[in-house]
This record gives C-alpha cells, sequence and structure tokens, in this order.
C-alpha cells in the first residue's frame, strides 16, 4: 500500500501534475471493495497512529492510500464522512469511542494526535510505504 497527494483540481498546473492527474482519472472510479483490504488498511492506520481527517484524506499531502490488487493500482477515495468512520473504526477501543464527526474535518479533530503518512519515515518520496 501506497499514499499519494490527491490533485486539487484537473486541470494540468505543469507536465509533472498533469502526469498524475492522468493517471489518477484512470483509476477515480475505482473503489476498494474487498473486506481484507479495508482490514489492512484499518490496521496500518493503528500500527502507524495516523490520525487525521477526511479533509486531509482528499486534499492533504500523501492523504489516499493505492492498494495494489492483483497488479492493478486501485485508489481509496471517499468522502470526508467515510473517512471520518474508517478512522474512529481504527481508534475506537473499550476504553474509548469515537464516531466520524471526530474525524469528518480538523475543527473536529484532537489536532495534538494529528499524524499522516510522512516522507522517510513512513513513506518513501514517492508515496510507497515503508516497513
Amino acid at each position: 500500500m501506497y499514499y499519494i497527494e490527491r490533485p486539487n483540481t484537473w486541470a494540468a498546473a505543469s507536465r509533472k501534475c498533469a502526469e498524475v492527474q492522468e493517471y489518477v482519472g484512470k483509476f477515480k472510479n475505482c473503489l476498494v471493495a474487498d473486506d481484507l483490504s479495508l482490514d489492512a488498511l484499518i490496521e496500518e492506520i493503528r500500527r502507524k497512529g495516523y490520525w487525521f481527517s477526511g479533509e486531509n484524506h482528499q486534499d492533504g499531502v500523501f492523504g489516499m492510500p493505492i492498494f495494489e490488487i492483483d497488479g492493478r493500482p486501485v485508489f481509496f477515495w471517499v468522502s470526508w464522512r467515510y473517512w471520518g468512520g474508517l478512522m474512529a473504526e481504527a481508534h475506537t477501543s473499550e476504553d474509548n469511542g469515537y464516531d466520524y464527526m471526530d474525524f469528518y474535518m480538523e475543527p473536529y479533530m484532537d489536532m495534538e494526535r494529528f499524524r499522516m503518512p510522512t516522507v522517510g519515515k513512513d513513506i518513501d518520496e514517492t508515496g510507497r510505504a515503508i516497513n
């Protein structure tokens, strides 16, 4: 699994940006339907301690997971609320309960715990996961 930045616009601002946009555009309708992939994502969120909002998922640097399924990239690109629910599921335990609104957007979050994939620690410069 690896992460890339979601383009904020589909207009080409540069050649590199245009190439990323074209690549994302080819797969933008793909969703991860495999429960094992969702479980793997939740496990990685827990293991790495990621704590970021749906807003960051869609518009932040390295906020959108990409799975490789059957040799093809599948982008996991969901709504802010869906991402919030996924993060809530990942972080809810017997000691605490979270709701999707706790991770929906930054104003609702505990920003002291904010953590996204970090280049050099979690991912390389291309967004591919390290360990």
